[in-house]
């Protein structure tokens, strides 16, 4: 599937709630017209309620985030750059924070000053895309489905600026959200027959569930529900065939 670019969307995640709901087969039971698409509506409208539900759930991890990093930015050991202390402060903290699988502080450079998780040689970061738009735009950014060049673990990255007392960066204070963990969050408290998938603004999936480690970095196999996205802005519904074949409704909404 070629690769689609939601970035023109003006968010950074996209969540979207795949139902399996049949509408093709099972509103053939409605034999009036009328019916069919008021029975339509009516699951349209339910799929919707609950992508924006779930949304609002990861907009407040993002927003945790986001106070999280403004916080760390603002801690002295971060600020004066005091390896040490950063160090033992971070790897502290993260072990308070079992949802993040790293914490820590790139310099202007790209250069890793500071990690929860231990380093024994450089390590650069200066081409993550969450570094360069906290650079571009002094303000939190999300980044894109990765790997860690230190923990080896699948996770997406917020950043935020470390500034000094005339308002320039200094450095990039980063947090880099679990996938695994993401996965094992959503497994609880869906409708029976749900299944939701969250991707980045390239279309590659984060999280999937039920997932069965199988599409977690991988382009999201519905090229049609992609192209609704981008259709209709980034919320709505649409009827498309799932991975099986069988056409279901997908409800989707962004968040980031």
């Amino acid at each position: 599937m070629a690769r689609l670019s939601l970035a023109s969307l003006r968010t950074r995640l996209l969540l979207l709630v795949l139902l399996a709901t049949i509408p093709a087969l099972g509103l053939t039971l409605y034999t009036n017209l009328e019916e069919r698409q008021l029975r339509k509506a009516l699951v349209q409208e339910h799929a919707m309620r609950l992508s924006r539900l779930v949304s609002a759930d990861y907009e407040r991890l993002i927003e945790d985030a986001r106070q999280l990093l403004v916080s760390l930015a603002r801690l002295p050991a971060v600020r004066d750059r005091d390896h040490a202390a950063c160090n033992a402060l971070f790897a502290d903290l993260l072990t308070q924070h079992s949802s993040y699988a790293n914490l820590g502080v790139i310099d202007t450079d790209g250069n890793v000053i500071c990690t929860a998780v231990p380093i024994t040689d450089e390590v650069y970061l200066g081409d993550r895309v969450y570094f360069r738009r906290v650079l571009e735009t002094r303000e939190f950014a999300i980044g894109e489905y990765q790997v860690g060049r230190i923990t080896e673990k699948a996770t997406v990255n917020f950043g935020y600026p470390v500034l000094d007392d005339a308002g320039h960066v200094r450095a990039v204070v980063f947090a880099a959200l679990d996938l695994a963990w993401l996965e094992l969050a959503r497994q609880a408290g869906l409708p029976p027959g749900t299944m939701l998938t969250v991707i980045d603004r390239n279309g590659t999936i984060l999280s999937r569930y039920p997932d069965e480690g199988r599409w977690v970095g991988e382009l999201m196999p519905e090229p049609l529900v992609l192209n609704a996205i981008l259709t209709q802005k980034g919320n709505g519904t649409t009827d498309a065939p799932g991975t099986d074949g069988i056409p279901r409704l997908f409800s989707f909404a962004p968040f980031g």
